[in-house]
C-alpha cells in the first residue's frame, strides 16, 4: 500500500493527508452543529477555542500515556512542551475531563450549555479517529500482532475504524433523538481502545497486572463517561 502521493512533482505523505482530512471534516461538522444549536457566533467561537485548545495542548496527556506505556519519559519538561506523537486517548481523556469544568468557569452565563457543546465535539473526535487509523494503515504503523492464521496479523487498525464508524452512526441517532452523546461516546471509545490494545503489536510496552498504560487510560475514560452518563439520567 502506497504511503505517499505525488502532486505537481511533490511527494506528500498520505499519513498527514488523512489526519488533515479528519481534522477539516470534523471541524466543519462541529461548527455547523454548534451554530445550529446556539445561533451565536460568539458562543460557538468560545466553545470551539476551548475544545480545540484542550485537544491541541492535550499532547502532554498523550505524552504521559506514551511515557508510561514504554517507561520512557526522557526530559520531563519536554513532556509538556513537545508533541512526541502520543496516543490519541490521552487527548480525548483530557477533553472529556476538563471541558465541563473549564466551560462552567469561563462561561458562567451559559454554563449549562457545556453538555450540548461536548456532545457536538464528540462528532469531531470520532471523525478524527476514523481518519487517524486510516492514516496509520497507509503509514504502516500501529500494526496488529502476528498470528499463524492471518497473513497480515490481527486487524487492530481496521477494528478501530469499523468501531468508530458504528459509533458515528450511534452518535447521529442519539443527536436526532435529542439525547446526550458524550457519555456513550466516552464508554464506547474507551472499550474500543481497551480491546484494540490486546490486538496491537506492542513492542517494549510495560504491562502492569496484564494491561498497559493505554488500557488504564481507557478504564479512566470509561469511568468518567459512565459517571457522566448516570448523571444525565438523574437530571433527565
Amino acid at each position: 500500500m502506497p504511503d505517499n502521493i505525488t502532486i505537481f512533482s511533490k511527494q506528500i505523505a498520505l499519513y498527514g493527508v488523512f489526519i488533515n482530512i479528519g481534522t477539516v471534516a470534523g471541524l466543519i461538522v462541529f461548527l455547523i452543529l454548534a451554530y445550529k444549536k446556539s445561533k451565536s457566533i460568539e458562543r460557538v467561537f468560545g466553545a470551539t477555542v476551548l475544545a480545540f485548545a484542550l485537544l491541541k495542548w492535550g499532547f502532554f496527556a498523550s505524552n504521559i500515556v506514551r511515557g508510561l506505556n514504554y517507561n520512557s519519559f526522557g526530559n520531563i519538561a519536554e513532556m509538556f512542551t513537545v508533541n512526541a506523537g502520543g496516543h490519541f486517548i490521552g487527548r480525548v481523556l483530557l477533553v472529556m475531563a476538563a471541558f465541563p469544568v473549564l466551560y462552567i468557569l469561563l462561561f458562567q452565563k451559559f454554563k449549562y450549555e457545556w453538555k450540548d457543546y461536548l456532545d457536538i465535539f464528540c462528532f469531531y473526535l470520532v471523525i478524527q479517529h476514523i481518519f487517524n487509523r486510516i492514516a496509520c494503515i497507509f503509514n504502516g504503523c500501529c500494526q496488529g500482532k502476528s498470528v499463524s492464521f492471518l497473513n497480515n496479523g490481527l486487524p487492530a487498525r481496521g477494528f478501530e475504524v469499523l468501531s468508530m464508524i458504528i459509533l458515528l452512526i450511534v452518535c447521529i441517532k442519539l443527536y436526532i433523538a435529542k439525547k446526550h452523546i458524550f457519555g456513550i461516546f466516552g464508554m464506547w471509545f474507551a472499550m474500543t481502545i481497551f480491546i484494540s490494545e490486546f490486538m496491537m503489536k506492542n513492542l517494549d510496552v510495560v504491562y502492569f497486572i496484564g494491561i498497559d498504560a493505554v488500557q488504564y487510560a481507557a478504564i479512566i475514560l470509561f469511568i468518567i463517561s459512565f459517571v457522566n452518563q448516570k448523571g444525565m439520567h438523574r437530571n433527565s
